[in-house]
């Protein structure tokens, strides 16, 4: 998510607020020994207590202030120097090119293209699921050409099939009802043409008519 000055100002607001109650908890003991004379020990250790968390905040409210100034000069140069995630450059892009930034738009475009790519291929890396190689090619398709994205779509079609044909010959060792058998029979003709398909379809049916008579017993 891209820092907007909200979240700047609410940061510094966070850091300042631990400091701003100690302060306070010092003017209230102050006033009372002012009013009374009295509690002047405990009015010394809340002011030594406010110094030491003053000083121990001061390092993050100055980094915040900082960056709140960053932004105030230059808010779309800020957001580009924090942006992080592929939403973030893509957001910048659009805001880029409003204001007829081109350059800025196309440079924001192509790192949002490059971290998407990169999360596709580790993605593909480890995928094993029909449905994750089929999003994984509808992904790289929709990636407009960048790099190899559509050798890597077709890949992710190819490994879909395969995926596909992996689980229905793992499930056919499993069967052992009629509707599962011809379930997987009906799926492997819906795949004819790839490997042994139309063998492995065939087999359902023979195993169908051998389940088929333990049920009319």
């Amino acid at each position: 998510m891209i820092r907007t000055r909200e979240n700047i100002v609410s940061d510094i607001d966070a850091a300042k607020f631990e400091q701003i109650y100690a302060w306070r908890e010092y003017e209230k003991a102050e006033q009372y020994t002012l009013t009374t004379g009295l509690d002047r020990e405990r009015r010394a250790d809340l002011y030594m207590k406010f110094q030491e968390i003053r000083d121990k905040n001061a390092p993050t409210v100055q980094r915040f202030e900082n960056e709140l100034k960053e932004y105030d000069r230059d808010p779309l140069a800020f957001h580009k120097k924090s942006a992080k995630t592929e939403e973030d450059f893509r957001s910048l892009a659009k805001e880029f090119r409003k204001i007829h930034c081109f350059a800025e738009a196309k440079e924001c475009e192509t790192t949002a293209l490059k971290m998407q790519y990169n999360r596709l291929v580790a993605i593909k890396n480890k995928a094993f699921a029909e449905e994750v190689y089929k999003y994984l090619a509808n992904e790289f398709r929709s990636m407009n050409n960048y790099e190899n994205a559509k050798e890597l779509a077709n890949e992710c079609d190819n490994a879909a099939v395969k995926a596909r044909y992996n689980c229905l010959v793992a499930l056919m060792t499993k069967a052992s009802t009629e509707e599962e058998y011809k379930n997987l029979a009906n799926e492997f003709r819906s795949m004819s043409g790839y490997e042994n398909t139309t063998e492995l379809a065939n087999e359902c049916d023979n195993a169908t008519i051998k389940v088929l008579p333990k049920f009319l017993n």
